[in-house]
């Protein structure tokens, strides 16, 4: 198998304004990689925590209620967490480590590249010479002091809004994100796209978007065109 360093989830500073003309949300398009059969027609996968992810305080419970978005779609690609103990935690994104057996696939807890930058970042393995998936892993960066691990609203800041460091990081709406591009969703839907991350109507605002924005929690719940595409990729 080979490693492949998969698209992470970065903080916007300041959303671009105005708009290009609606693009197409062909599955073939965001779906270069997928998950192979099973079982027949079932692309049902397998997933732990790793021990470095906190037991307590909500951080387990998001990360399965990102999943479940997915899941609810109700296509053959289901994630399913094994029960019993977690993982002895490892890093896909290690050199030194690399992928592990087939099949083997995890969230873990740890550093990615220091606070405000990348705050999570999901990193798949193919098996060589495909572009099927293997494995996949789902890292939240340790480094973010910040993070909402709750089920209220995101903090956005108030009257200051992000300038001062006042925003939340919305552990639900970035895992949601994540596990899309664990289902095999390589590439974002782009933030000068009316149909789906337009700054203009934030209520609309999809959750594969190329960026997240402080103090947002709306990426918790799939729009039209996340699970379109999911569809589409594996009818």
């Amino acid at each position: 198998m080979k490693r492949f360093l998969g698209v992470t989830t970065a903080l916007l500073a300041l959303l671009a304004s105005g708009a290009l003309p609606s693009q197409a949300h062909s599955s073939s398009t965001y779906y270069a990689y997928k998950w192979k059969n099973q079982n027949g027609s079932s692309k049902t996968q397998e997933w732990k925590f790793t021990n470095s992810v906190p037991t307590s305080g909500g951080w387990r419970a998001r990360v399965k209620d990102g999943v479940n978005q997915w899941n609810s779609v109700g296509t053959p690609m289901q994630w399913v967490k094994i029960s019993g103990g977690d993982y002895a935690d490892y890093d896909i994104a290690d050199p030194q480590q690399g992928c592990p057996a087939a099949g083997k696939n995890s969230v873990r807890y740890g550093y990615i590249d220091g606070p405000g930058n990348t705050i999570a970042h999901t990193v798949i393995c193919l098996f060589t010479g495909t572009l099927q998936l293997s494995n996949i892993q789902i890292t939240i960066d340790s480094s973010e002091t910040n993070w909402n691990t709750g089920t209220g609203d995101t903090p956005d800041g108030g009257l200051f809004g992000c300038a001062l460091g006042g925003c939340g990081l919305d552990l639900w709406g970035n895992m949601a994100h994540e596990w899309g591009h664990a289902v095999g969703m390589d590439l974002h839907f782009q933030m000068s796209d009316p149909d789906t991350c337009s700054p203009g109507d934030r209520m609309d605002f999809h959750t594969m978007c190329a960026f997240y924005s402080g103090g947002s929690d709306r990426e918790r719940t799939l729009e039209g065109h996340d699970s379109g595409t999911f569809i589409g990729a594996y009818p």
